[in-house]
């Protein structure tokens, strides 16, 4: 019985530990996804801010098209 008692506190221990290390991996994994989320939610942003001064220039390139059409009287 001694013996079994022995193996099993080292087996708990065994797994304590790897739990552990598991724990802190998992952590370790959370804090860069969160990382990463971060840095999408960035990236989408800029995407949008980019997307909407596209479209700002290309209707200003419209207007200005347009603007040279009346003055020199040329179709499109």
């Amino acid at each position: 019985i001694h013996s079994v008692d022995e193996s099993l506190t080292d087996t708990q221990q065994r797994y304590g530990s790897e739990l552990a290390r598991m724990r802190r991996h998992l952590q370790s994994l959370e804090a860069e996804l969160g990382q990463l989320r971060d840095q999408v939610k960035h990236q989408v942003d800029e995407y949008q801010h980019l997307l909407h001064v596209k479209m700002k220039l290309e209707a200003e390139i419209e207007n200005y098209r347009q603007l040279m059409h009346g003055i020199t009287g040329e179709p499109d």
